[in-house]
């Protein structure tokens, strides 16, 4: 019997107490509490782990701007990314993979194919230098859905979702490479059976919270942020709701036969010789390959345009499981 891959589990993160317990239990079940590791930005209160007993991984690191060679600030991002790259690319020599996600974020499969994330990444579809899937930005309709429960799988409380190829991340690494906030230094696999499931819009009263206290650090002077921190509390209730509006498609899941063919019906890796045609640079960090670029603006206009329900399978996909990793 084949030895199953060992998986490391990574996220940054700064006083963050709503998503983290989602993403650590989730990813706990799955590969084992001492599998996972936490970049703490100088949080106000130092992480710790949602279960008792269990001992955090943390790499606590300051809080104020990384200097460059000529001792002037980095940009966030760039000194962010640069340390993640580094960090994973040190993992990748006890493990085979590294999971990267921002807390709000994890990586599901499709239950009609594979049992669970663990049962995907020890399967041949599952071995790639980096996977990537379809990014899905799930959102609350409060109108049918109460607020979240942080002890239970966040994909039995909520099925609202929009396509969203920003948030297809090519975040799961088995080989060194530089990592940026939504692509990677080298080739990718994408797999449509694999989903990045986006959490930030899923609680309506966690968004009006957290968009509050960004905007008062942003009137403090306390931090330099980009004009999404500026917006108030009701600007950001009323984006959500911008989403609750779009026209809803039911059925079964159509992302497939919406990308096809943008892909040029080729099957290699995207940034590969032998993949699909990339058919722009980002302007930032235009040296990492992005699912979007791989996309028409047709495509993902169309992605875009709709809400779906995620079939009801998809309840599962997220549970958190009890397995050998968990009790170790």
């Amino acid at each position: 019997m084949t030895e199953p891959r060992r998986i490391a589990c990574l996220t940054m993160l700064r006083d963050e107490e709503f998503f983290f317990p989602i993403w650590y239990r989730y990813y706990a079940s799955l590969f084992g509490p001492q599998n996972l590791f936490v970049i703490d930005h100088k949080s106000r209160r130092r992480p710790t782990a949602p279960e008792t007993g269990h001992n955090l991984n943390i790499v606590t690191v300051p809080f104020e701007h990384a200097l460059d060679k000529n001792r002037k600030p980095r940009k966030l991002d760039g000194s962010r990314f640069q340390l993640i790259s580094r960090l994973a690319e040190g993992l990748l020599t006890y493990y085979d993979a590294v999971i990267f996600n921002d807390t709000d974020e994890i990586f599901v499969v499709d239950p009609a194919r594979f049992a669970n994330l663990k049962d995907f990444l020890n399967s041949p579809e599952g071995q790639a230098p980096v996977l990537a899937g379809m990014g899905l930005d799930v959102i609350q309709d409060p109108e049918e859905e109460t607020p979240l429960d942080l002890t239970q799988p966040v994909l039995r409380q909520r099925r609202h979702f929009v396509y969203s190829p920003v948030w297809a991340k090519p975040h799961i690494i088995a080989e060194p490479c530089n990592i940026a906030p939504h692509g990677v230094s080298i080739p990718f696999r994408y797999h449509p059976d694999l989903y990045l499931v986006h959490l930030k819009n899923a609680d309506l009263a966690e968004i009006m919270k957290r968009q509050a206290e960004r905007q008062g650090a942003v009137d403090a002077n306390t931090i330099a942020v980009n004009c999404t921190w500026r917006m108030t509390a009701e600007q950001k209730k009323s984006e959500l709701a911008s989403l609750l509006d779009l026209p809803q498609k039911f059925g079964e899941l159509s992302h497939r036969e919406m990308i096809k063919d943008d892909f040029d019906g080729k099957d290699g890796l995207l940034g590969g010789d032998d993949g699909p045609s990339r058919r722009r640079k980002a302007k930032f960090f235009p040296w990492a390959y992005k699912v979007r670029e791989f996309l028409t603006p047709n495509t993902v206009s169309a992605l875009q345009s709709h809400r779906y329900l995620l079939p009801a399978r998809f309840q599962s996909a997220s549970d958190f499981l009890e397995t050998d990793a968990s009790r170790d």
